[in-house]
């Protein structure tokens, strides 16, 4: 985990609040999709705001800013895409952006461990896939 803030880390969480909003915007107006939310598209830009004040918190607090970073990755790139990709029956505009989200989350979070456990956490804790495990076993 990372001791301070670096300027990579500023650079991601400055995209990170405004991106899933204007994507909600092309994939509603521009490229409509069989299925959008807005509610997870603005919660995700939503969770990104307290990273605007990072240098205000105190030296103490900077391990928990970092677990929080990570669950905000987790939550606005795995979750969300694949959740989106899979309610969207797979379609091939949806597995470039998933392939996209991989290159993102990959320069995100530098640490390969950490990348792949919270990449498979992402993809294990969302709902489609639950949904997906739970029909394999009642068939």
């Amino acid at each position: 985990m990372r001791t301070a803030p670096d300027a990579n880390f500023h650079v991601h969480h400055q995209f990170g609040w405004w991106a899933h909003p204007l994507y909600y915007l092309i994939w509603t107006v521009i490229l409509p999709q069989p299925y959008e939310s807005a509610w997870l598209r603005f919660a995700s830009g939503i969770s990104f705001i307290p990273f605007f004040f990072y240098k205000h918190y105190s030296v103490r607090f900077a391990p928990w800013l970092n677990l929080y970073w990570y669950l905000c990755l987790t939550f606005a790139l795995p979750v969300i895409f694949t959740f989106l990709m899979l309610m969207n029956d797979l379609s091939g505009m949806w597995l470039v952006c998933e392939t996209m989200m991989f290159l993102v989350f990959i320069l995100a979070i530098p640490n390969f461990f950490l990348m792949m456990f919270f990449l498979i956490v992402g993809f294990l804790k969302n709902p489609s896939v639950a949904r997906v495990r739970v029909k394999r076993l009642v068939l």
